[in-house]
């Protein structure tokens, strides 16, 4: 929203003036504050400030580009900008000379390759030659082209090109100019080396040069590695290519930066490099990324990104199973298998299973046609000890061909998850074919059955399930249908009378079903549930914001030994506070009523305490819980004791036998 930025004239329909003044500078401290007139007074911002210390024949060289450049600025006539190429195809081709003799200091660049000098030591002056260079280099052969009139389009024929296939690539160049120009070169990775062949283009025509492509990157985000160990950083360090090109295999550590050094903007799956003879000129540049042209009739045209991907993958519904330790088990898993492949894809189905889990029937060997998607049940029987047991797919490929030169085929054993907007380029995550069991020591009553309003991102329904419990998850418009008397209990997901305003006009029913004898769990209200009548008995927050347990391993106190939610039908222990992720409550009041009962008093280091993460009001012959507890990132992260406390919070009101 730029609350911070000061934009009031649009707001208010006029001009906004803001005042800036220095207060304090690291540089030019010998010169007066009232003296200063700009940011850079005192900062020499002339290109050839370079050549005091650059080698000789850059040195010799930088002075002829400042004039070549200032040549082109007076000689630009935007009606004819032809007029200036002549003078930025000569800085083009000094800057290309220079970068070859410049120490490089792994200055990010879509050019951006080790020349001849490495080794030396990269001091702050050597930096702003490395980065000068690189950014005149490539301003230089993107203006020459403009001038000439040069444009290009570089287009692929699909969005994924799986393993084992190619894809064709259409690089375009039209030339709006007035003179012929020579297109020398189109290097496309990924593709077959192609002998050099010169196209001549006239002005007012195009040419075309294909490429055939293979062996893509998958579309991982970079920033999500793996071994990443609790107290690392969140984005874990990984090595990315200084020029920002994704490649299956890095080309040597001599190219390799950290990936946050790398910008955004740099970042791409494929590239187009071309090279182009003008006014006698070579002059070689990158394109940047294949495009693929993908249009809807919704959202339109979008320009998206071409990536790899496997040529089988494996996938099932969720990373994580909750399994009730110790007792029988009986489950169908869902496996979906998908090729992307253009040739049928034959594979040895292995299941990898953890010590007393056998499968009733699983193929051996399956077939899929091309692009054929197929879903098998994987029937599971036996009974697990407490803990994290790992369960996963792998296919084997079965005399596939091998192509000259191409490493050896792969297991499939990934899948990925593809999120997107309709009016954003999708973001594909890639994870492995496998889950974890998650085997939790718990008790659950016959009696109970719960209807789960969804909140923000919020999947513990299908947790439920798993553990057994019936429960029904449906959305705010349908509470107000549902038969209440058939459940035992009902649960408000994480922030769901901010999700679902209407949840409001249903208090008074949810309040009768409380007093009727029914458990209502209302997860993280927020400001919503405090300050409407969403909550029977008030609660209260400082005005500076809701207070939060930020450190998943926060002291937990119990102030209330003997309260039902900590002892039925599961006892709460001091290692079911163990293992948590993440915060460990949020918008958590500062003050509540005192007909709240309490439970647990948590609060992170050198804050205030607080008991109410956890508030239980008993109405009529029910039972209410409100609760901040972070069970939305817990009970998915497949943590034990957050699920063991979750269920007796559900069976606030609820008696019987436990579930044998």
């Amino acid at each position: 929203q730029r609350r911070s930025e000061g934009f009031t004239g649009g707001l208010l329909g006029r001009a906004g003036t803001i005042r800036l003044e220095r207060v304090a500078s690291r540089v030019n401290d010998s010169v007066p504050p009232e003296n200063e007139h700009s940011l850079f007074d005192g900062v020499d911002t002339s290109f050839v400030r370079l050549a005091a210390r650059a080698p000789k024949n850059v040195a010799a060289a930088i002075p002829l580009i400042a004039a070549y450049a200032d040549s082109a600025r007076s000689s630009l006539v935007l009606s004819n900008p032809e007029q200036s190429v002549h003078y930025l195809a000569r800085v083009a081709a000094l800057a290309s000379s220079a970068r070859a003799s410049v120490p490089w200091c792994f200055h990010p660049a879509l050019d951006a390759m080790p020349p001849a000098v490495i080794g030396v030591r990269c001091e702050s002056w050597w930096l702003d030659l490395d980065a000068s260079i690189d950014l005149v280099r490539k301003r230089a052969a993107d203006a020459t082209l403009l001038a000439a009139g040069i444009s290009f389009e570089a287009t692929i024929d699909r969005e994924l090109v799986a393993d084992g296939d190619t894809a064709l690539a259409t690089v375009t160049m039209y030339n709006f100019g007035k003179t012929p120009v020579t297109l020398a070169g189109v290097i496309v990775p990924s593709g077959p080396i192609v002998s050099p062949r010169t196209l001549v283009v006239l002005p007012d025509s195009l040419v075309r040069a294909y490429r055939r492509v293979t062996g893509l990157v998958n579309q991982q985000p970079w920033w999500i590695g793996s071994g990443r160990e609790k107290g690392s950083a969140l984005f874990p360090t990984v090595a990315s290519s200084v020029d920002g090109l994704s490649r299956p295999v890095m080309l040597s550590r001599a190219t390799a930066v950290p990936g946050a050094a790398v910008p955004e903007g740099l970042r791409r799956q494929t590239d187009v490099n071309v090279s182009v003879v003008i006014d006698d000129v070579t002059v070689s540049t990158s394109l940047g990324p294949l495009v693929y042209r993908y249009a809807d009739a919704s959202v339109g045209v979008q320009d998206r990104t071409p990536g790899g991907a496997p040529a089988v993958t494996l996938e099932f519904e969720r990373s994580l199973e909750w399994i009730p330790a110790n007792k029988p088990i009986k489950r169908p898993l869902r496996l979906v298998m998908k090729s992307f492949s253009d040739a049928p894809q034959t594979f040895r189905l292995r299941i990898l299973s953890p010590p007393g889990i056998r499968l009733d029937s699983a193929p051996t060997t399956v077939t899929l046609a091309a692009h054929e998607q197929r879903s098998i049940s994987l029937q599971l029987r036996g009974a697990l000890k407490t803990g994290r047991f790992e369960f996963g797919a792998i296919g084997i490929p079965l005399n596939l061909p091998e192509t000259p030169g191409s490493p050896p085929r792969q297991p499939y054993a990934a899948g990925f998850q593809q999120v997107q907007y309709p009016y954003l380029t999708p973001v594909r995550v890639f994870h492995s074919s496998g889950i974890y069991l998650q085997a939790v020591d718990i008790e659950i009553p016959q009696q109970l059955s719960a209807i789960y309003v969804k909140g923000v991102l919020d999947d513990i329904p299908a947790a439920l399930k798993q553990l057994g419990i019936p429960s029904f998850a449906i959305g705010a418009e349908d509470l107000l249908s549902a038969n209440l008397s058939q459940v035992s209990t009902v649960v408000l997901g994480r922030d769901a009378y901010d999700l679902h305003p209407e949840l409001a006009a249903q208090n008074s029913r949810l309040m009768d079903f409380v007093r009727a004898g029914g458990t209502l769990v209302v997860q993280q209200g927020g400001l919503t549930a405090a300050q409407g009548n969403a909550l029977p008995y008030p609660v209260s927050f400082p005005r500076t914001g809701p207070e939060r347990v930020t450190q998943p391993d926060s002291r937990v106190t119990v102030v209330a030994a003997k309260a039902r939610v900590l002892a039925w039908p599961n006892a709460i222990r001091d290692t079911d506070w163990t293992m948590w992720v993440g915060s460990r409550a949020q918008f958590v009041p500062t003050t509540a009523d005192a007909r709240y009962s309490t439970v647990i008093e948590t609060h992170d280091a050198e804050q205030p305490e607080n008991r109410n993460t956890i508030l239980v009001a008993h109405i009529g012959k029910g039972t209410l819980v409100y609760t901040t507890l972070t069970f939305y990132d817990q009970i998915p992260a497949g943590v034990p004791g957050s699920m063991r406390l979750f269920v007796n919070l559900l069976s606030g009101s609820v008696s019987g036998k436990l579930i044998p």
